[in-house]
């Protein structure tokens, strides 16, 4: 489980990397994104580890 986590974390900054490259204009709106998924996956993963 962790690790489908990790990959789709992953591919979500590659993306983010691609768009940043391609629409500099973007960068602001990239940065709370993967802000907003960084703290979303740390609040999904401490609710698993408590239901574990």
């Amino acid at each position: 489980m962790m690790r489908q986590g990790v990959i789709s974390a992953v591919i979500f900054l590659l993306l983010a990397m691609l768009v940043m490259i391609y629409m500099p204009e973007g960068y602001a709106a990239i940065s709370w994104a993967i802000g907003a998924v960084v703290v979303v996956t740390l609040i999904l993963i401490r609710a698993r580890k408590g239901g574990d």
